[in-house]
C-alpha cells in the first residue's frame, strides 16, 4: 500500500516532534480502521519509550507493517527491547525499535512504558482549511512532517482539507476526503487558509480556488481505497458523474487520481482513486444550468450568438462540460456524458454556475409508454446509434432536455445518458 511505513520514514530528531495521529498515515490499508475513527485519536508531539513485555520470557512479539494480526511480520523482539512508542490505534502502537531503527506495530499490551502519558499535547485544532499555494500550483501531502518526506499526492489549489491537529509553526497534519479513501499526512501550514484570523498561514487572493472536475467515459469503473489496483475496491460506479480531483498520486503502479464524488440526499460524499489515465479530462469543467423562471431552460445553439440556432432547451439542474470558453458571454459545452449520449453547442456564460447545491432541479421525469420496446439513441436523429434498447418497464429516467423531436434522459440504473424519440415517452 502507498502509505505503509518503513524504516526509512523517520529518523534522529523527526521522531521527537511526530504525533500520536502519525498512525493514521496508514489507516487507508482495507485492513486498517474506517476515516472515521481517526478524529477521535489524542495528539501530542510527545514520544514515549519503553520495552517489549512478552507473556514469557522465551517469546517472540511481531513488529507489523500495519495494525492487524493477518499483517506482515517485519521482525521479531524479546523481551527487553527498548522501544519507541509514537503513537496508539485501539490495541496497536506505531513505534521504532531503538537496537535496528525499524518503525512498525506493535501490540500494546506487550509493551511496558517507561514513564506515563504526558498530561499536555501539542497545540490541536479540528478545522477546516483550504489549500493555497503561493505559485498557483499544487501543494505536497507527506508521509511525514518533513519536506524530505515521501510525498503521497500533489493537492491542487482550492482542495478543501481537515486539519487535525498543529504540530510547530511549520506543519499540520490533516486528512484529505472521506470514509475509507481518505488520506491522511502533513501539510505545511503556511501554504494552508482558514477562516480563522488565529491560525490562517495562507493567502487566497489572486488564485485559482476550485480545484478541477473530471469525468470518466466508462460505465463500469472502480474506486479504489489507496492508489493501487490490489487495493480494496470501495465502490463500482455505474452512474458517470462530475468527481471533484483533489491530487494526482504516485501510486505502486502508475499514476492515480485522488478523487470526491460530492453525493446527494441520499448518499454521503465518497472519496477514493482511480488510475490517471487521461489528464486532458483535468482541463474540462462541469457546470449547472440555472436559468430564470418561469421556463426555467437554457437554450442550447449552434453557434455563439443570440442569433444562432437554437439545437434544444435544457433543464435547470443539468451538468454541463465545459469543453472551450468562447468568449466572457459563451461557452462550448457538452451536455450528457462526453463521447456518448451527448449533444454539443454553445451556451450563455451567465446561466451556468459552479455552485450545484444551489440550483432549484427542474428536470422532469420520463417513461416509456407501456408496451414499447424502444432504442436510446446516440444522437438526437433517428439514424443514430442504438446504445441500448429498453423495455417499458415502468423505469424513469431523468430528462435533461428536450431538441426538436427527441428528449435527452439520464438513466440513474446503468448510467447512460442518451435520446428517445419524445412519442416514446410520458
Amino acid at each position: 500500500m502507498g502509505n505503509r511505513l518503513n524504516g526509512n520514514c523517520a529518523r534522529g530528531t523527526l521522531a521527537s516532534v511526530l504525533a500520536v495521529v502519525m498512525v493514521l498515515a496508514v489507516m487507508l490499508s482495507g485492513q486498517a480502521a474506517l476515516a472515521s475513527d481517526a478524529v477521535n485519536l489524542p495528539v501530542g508531539s510527545y514520544v514515549r519509550t519503553g520495552i517489549v513485555n512478552n507473556p514469557k520470557a522465551s517469546d517472540y512479539l511481531n513488529l507489523r507493517a500495519l495494525p492487524s494480526v493477518g499483517a506482515a511480520s517485519l521482525a521479531q523482539y524479546r523481551t527487553g527491547e527498548r522501544v519507541e512508542v509514537w503513537g496508539t490505534l485501539g490495541d496497536w502502537s506505531l513505534v521504532r525499535m531503538i537496537r535496528d531503527d525499524r518503525t512498525g506495530y506493535m501490540m500494546t499490551a506487550y509493551l511496558k512504558m517507561d514513564a506515563p502519558m504526558p498530561a499536555q499535547p501539542v497545540e490541536q485544532g479540528i478545522e477546516d482549511a483550504w489549500v493555497s499555494t503561493s505559485n498557483g500550483g499544487r501543494l505536497n501531502l507527506r508521509e511525514t512532517p518533513s519536506q524530505a518526506s515521501r510525498s503521497l499526492g500533489l493537492y491542487y489549489n482550492g482542495v478543501m482539507v481537515r486539519v487535525l491537529s498543529y504540530l510547530s509553526e511549520e506543519w499540520a497534519q490533516v486528512s484529505v476526503g472521506e470514509g475509507q479513501g481518505a488520506q491522511y499526512g502533513y501539510m505545511q501550514r503556511q501554504y494552508l487558509f482558514t477562516n480563522n484570523e488565529a491560525t490562517n498561514r495562507g493567502k487566497m487572493s489572486g488564485m485559482s480556488t476550485i480545484p478541477p472536475s473530471f469525468i470518466r467515459p466508462l460505465d463500469d469503473w472502480p474506486l479504489y481505497s489507496q492508489p493501487s489496483d490490489s487495493a480494496a475496491v470501495i465502490a463500482r460506479y455505474y452512474a458517470i458523474q462530475p468527481t471533484e480531483v483533489l491530487a494526482v498520486s504516485a501510486g505502486s503502479n502508475g499514476r492515480w487520481w485522488h478523487v470526491r464524488f460530492p453525493g446527494d440526499g441520499a448518499n454521503p460524499p465518497t472519496s477514493g482513486f482511480i488510475p490517471a489515465d487521461n489528464d486532458s479530462l483535468l482541463n474540462h469543467v462541469v457546470l449547472a444550468v440555472n436559468a430564470p423562471g418561469p421556463s426555467y431552460t437554457l437554450n442550447l445553439r449552434n453557434y455563439p450568438g443570440y442569433n444562432s440556432e437554437i439545437i434544444g432547451k435544457v433543464y435547470n439542474g443539468a451538468l454541463v462540460t465545459v469543453l472551450d470558453s468562447h468568449n466572457s458571454t459563451w461557452k462550448y459545452v457538452c451536455v450528457g456524458i462526453p463521447g456518448r449520449g451527448t449533444v454539443y453547442g454553445y451556451m450563455m456564460n451567465d446561466l451556468l454556475v459552479w455552485a450545484k447545491n444551489e440550483v432549484k432541479d427542474r428536470r422532469p421525469t420520463a417513461s416509456l409508454r407501456s408496451g414499447l420496446s424502444v432504442p436510446m439513441l446516440a444522437e438526437p436523429s433517428a439514424q443514430a446509434e442504438s446504445l441500448a434498447l429498453y423495455k417499458a418497464d415502468g423505469r424513469e429516467f431523468t430528462t435533461l432536455g428536450v431538441y426538436g423531436g427527441f428528449t435527452q434522459v439520464y438513466d440513474w440504473q446503468t448510467g447512460l445518458s442518451g435520446f428517445f424519440e419524445s412519442g416514446y415517452l410520458k
